[in-house]
């Protein structure tokens, strides 16, 4: 029983002395790449506003796809369509949007989705630019800020758990050591007396 609390005594000491490097260095990291830090339990409504505000991107193409579309002209001898003489192409864009943006932005842990990491984001929102119209780099970079801001949410969610995930460790072995020492205490005051 002795070596076992002191096991269980080198254990809550360990799981002290890592959650105080935590505590010292996990509030560092958040203000160092946190800039804009919020409220832990805001994060799923905020996660949700990223989502609406990439729906209303979406549908606001849409529209200026369809505004940009061939239009009737009235000329002498009847009726002709002019088409515009670099057409707007946004498959890309919203193949993107609708299989890659939005269910980045609706995953709560998207640990397989290339848009988590910013280096090969930014090299995708890149890409697209070449392939579509100035028109529709407003948007793009619209949803670029989007993800990076989910991504940055993420991050905090991942500080969040390693800042207060150690006491799942620390407070139960504690709350064991107090227990144990007591009841070591009182068995040997009664066997040995």
């Amino acid at each position: 029983m002795t070596q076992f609390l002191l096991g269980l005594y080198a254990l809550v000491m360990l799981s002290g002395f890592w959650g105080l490097a935590l505590q010292h260095i996990v509030p560092k990291l958040m203000r160092e790449y946190l800039p804009d830090e919020v409220i832990f339990e805001q994060i799923p409504y905020i996660r949700g506003l990223l989502v609406a505000q990439a729906q209303a991107a979406l549908e606001k193409l849409a529209r200026s796809v369809a505004a940009a579309g061939p239009t009737p002209v009235q000329a002498e001898g009847g009726t002709a369509t002019q088409v515009a003489a670099r057409p707007v192409v946004v498959a890309p864009i919203v193949t993107f949007l609708q299989q890659e943006a939005l269910p980045y932005l609706q995953a709560t842990n998207p640990r397989r989705q290339r848009l988590r990491e910013q280096r090969i984001a930014d090299d995708v929102f890149r890409l697209l630019k070449l392939q579509v119209a100035e028109s529709i780099h407003p948007v793009l970079d619209q949803v670029h800020e989007l993800c990076d801001e989910k991504r940055r949410l993420d991050f905090q969610v991942r500080l969040h758990h390693w800042l207060h995930g150690w006491l799942l460790l620390h407070a139960p072995a504690s709350i064991l050591l107090v227990v144990l020492t007591i009841w070591h205490a009182i068995v040997a005051t009664f066997t040995y007396a």
